[in-house]
């Protein structure tokens, strides 16, 4: 289960740094994604998206595009959380378990499991 922690804790770091660079890396003439929706929210962008469908094309991508980077973000916070506070291993070995084995491989006797066993329960 250690496996299965460390992948889930490392998939949350990489959605995490692909939502960062996403929300960071300029992609349209110098402008970010989030910097290209917020022009999109201006008056001037809600202007010229009244007379160009280009532009009202353009602001609709880079908005999916955003909520695609918050998405990456939080489903990245989340399995990080998840990640850290899932269990080491779902299953503990336990003393009784560890007598059985020993008994398993041959390293101790009938009588020594069972009297064992009983100073167990």
């Amino acid at each position: 289960m250690l496996m299965g922690k460390a992948v889930i804790y490392v998939t949350g770091i990489v959605l995490v740094s692909i939502a960062l660079i996403g929300y960071v890396i300029p992609v349209d003439e110098g402008y970010s994604i989030p910097e290209v929706v917020a022009l999109c929210s201006t008056d001037m962008g809600q202007l010229g998206q009244a007379f160009s469908g280009d532009i009202v094309k353009a602001c609709s991508e880079f908005n999916v595009f955003l909520m695609g980077v918050y998405g990456f973000g939080i489903l990245g916070a989340v399995l990080m959380i998840v990640g850290a506070i899932i269990p080491e291993s779902s299953k503990k070995n336990t003393s009784l378990d560890i007598l059985k084995e020993r008994y398993a491989k041959g390293d101790i006797t009938k009588e020594e499991f069972d009297k064992m066993k009983k100073d167990l329960t």
